[in-house]
């Protein structure tokens, strides 16, 4: 019978492409941190060569206690060669690249309007009628993605996502308009705790899936609980 042996995520070039490898936890935790509206790389290698004419292979990408697809919670995708891939920018995608025999390699776009936050992904394989369910271990996050016209983040000027992004250290000023000065403040985003604690207070906000797609519907509610509990 046809099993899952190993799972390849290539955190480190995902992270690289998805400008996320500044993340201490995709060093030190392997997570798998990545932006909507972009495709990234996973390879799922089998136990011996696969039969697409005895076997289907599937991948899902889950959100949530309640995924569905109708909100973009649930990406479920059957592994296959995509001519078409990327095509649609709206919906989840998955092309098939390179297959060796017992490798499949694939592309996995995520559109640009799926809720924030922590996935869980699946692989499923169908064989005579029978289903084994595996259950992919690392942390994986979906951010937002200014970098993309399609998110409702997207910032054109590259330098602006360079400092409002990007950079990890600033200044803030003190004093009057007659007597300033300044200090350095490290945001600290990329610290291997900020994570977790952004997506701790993220599970705290009452909001549907739908809602957590949408950066001002998201920010208003975190700000909102922030000043709560201040």
């Amino acid at each position: 019978a046809i099993n899952l042996k190993k799972v390849e995520l290539y955190t480190q070039f995902n992270a690289e492409e998805h400008k996320t490898s500044y993340f201490e936890s995709v060093q030190e935790k392997g997570d798998l941190i990545i932006r909507r509206g972009k495709a990234f790389y996973i390879s799922l290698v089998l136990n011996q060569n696969y039969d697409f004419n005895a076997q289907q292979f599937w991948l899902q990408f889950i959100f949530g206690s309640k995924p569905k697809i109708e909100d973009k919670s649930l990406g479920n995708l059957k592994i296959r060669a995509n001519t078409e891939f990327m095509k649609q920018l709206t919906d989840w995608d998955i092309n098939m690249y390179n297959g060796n025999g017992s490798a499949l390699n694939v592309q996995v776009f995520i559109p640009a309007s799926v809720p924030i936050g922590e996935w869980k992904i699946r692989f499923i394989i169908i064989e005579n009628g029978q289903r084994k369910i595996y259950e992919i271990k690392n942390d994986v996050y979906v951010l937002f993605n200014p970098w993309v016209k399609e998110d409702d983040v997207y910032m054109p000027n590259e330098a602006a996502l360079e400092e409002y992004v990007l950079n990890d250290v600033g200044k803030v000023y003190l004093g009057t308009s007659n007597s300033r000065d300044s200090r350095e403040w490290l945001y600290g985003q990329y610290k291997l705790s900020v994570l977790p604690a952004i997506m701790y207070l993220i599970n705290l906000a009452p909001l549907e899936p739908v809602h957590r797609s949408n950066a001002m519907q998201l920010t208003s509610v975190l700000s909102a609980l922030v000043s709560k509990s201040l």
